[in-house]
């Protein structure tokens, strides 16, 4: 489940595109140990800050305090990210996480984007 929810992250268009990952995000955290999504993102080194997006997703879906600030920890702020890159209408930027998210998915976790 951990390596999932990074997955569905990083190539959400695989996973049948931004409203259903998005919707499936709190049945994967649900299912998820926090700290090994962390150990997973991190074993997979990146290039791109994924973290940005990740911690937004794990804080919205209240995972706690202890677990967004490990995830803050990791954002890159000198960048500035985009949650689902292709969707680029009606941006909000998120400061805290420095990304860009479509504003029907801010901050509509866990219930998801109204329908279309």
């Amino acid at each position: 489940m951990e390596r999932l929810l990074v997955e569905c992250v990083i190539n959400y268009h695989h996973f049948g595109g931004p409203e259903i990952v998005w919707r499936a995000f709190p049945l994967i955290v649900k299912r998820a140990n926090p700290n090994i999504i962390l150990r997973t993102y991190e074993e997979m080194h990146l290039k791109y800050p994924y973290a940005n997006a990740i911690g937004y997703i794990l804080e919205c879906l209240k995972c706690g305090k202890a677990i967004v600030d490990k995830w803050l920890r990791l954002v890159n702020r000198e960048l500035r990210f985009y949650l689902f890159l292709g969707d680029a209408q009606d941006r909000t930027y998120v400061d805290k996480w420095s990304i860009y998210v479509p504003q029907r998915f801010h901050p509509l976790l866990p219930q998801g984007p109204p329908e279309p």
